[in-house]
């Protein structure tokens, strides 16, 4: 696996990713698979987050898989979020 080097992103430069597994999710269905990686690296997952901005305007993105109990509670505070930012305010969660 590969990724853009930091301070390089976009720029051709890429170096080596160890990761510890990758697969497709889900069975065949009308729009494609999505895949799940493991990474080895702590520092390699945050560069490969921190360059998923360069994703933005095309049809592949990047996101974090988090526990059931950490992923409901993020959705159930998602309408609150989405209010605020309408109120031009700045949130993190930190679950």
């Amino acid at each position: 696996m590969f990724a853009p080097s930091a301070g390089e992103a976009g720029h051709g430069t890429e170096r080596r990713i160890i990761s510890q597994r990758v697969h497709r999710i889900g069975g065949n269905r009308s729009h494609p698979r999505s895949i799940e990686a493991k990474l080895s690296l702590v520092n390699d997952r945050e560069n490969v987050r921190k360059s998923s901005r360069n994703l933005r305007e095309t049809n592949y993105y990047v996101s974090e898989q988090f526990q059931k109990d950490v992923a409901d509670r993020r959705r159930s505070l998602m309408p609150a979020f989405r209010k605020a930012r309408a109120d031009g305010k700045r949130c993190l969660s930190q679950l």
